[in-house]
């Protein structure tokens, strides 16, 4: 079974420390980076998705 965890920051140096841990366990790791959402951006994705359930939280 595989388990992944995602650590969002922002600090650079936080990231590499992070980073440096997992390959340190010899544990994989998959980078990816981002830019920050405009207001916009995050205003159209919660009109969009906002509201949204998943039919499994229902049982």
């Amino acid at each position: 079974m595989t388990h992944t965890i995602i650590i969002e920051t922002k600090d650079d140096k936080d990231f590499e420390l992070i980073k440096g841990l997992a390959n340190r366990l010899g544990l994989p790791v998959a980078e990816r980076h981002t830019e920050e959402l405009s207001k916009m951006q995050e205003d159209s994705f919660m009109k969009l998705f906002g509201s949204w359930e998943s039919d499994a939280l229902a049982a």
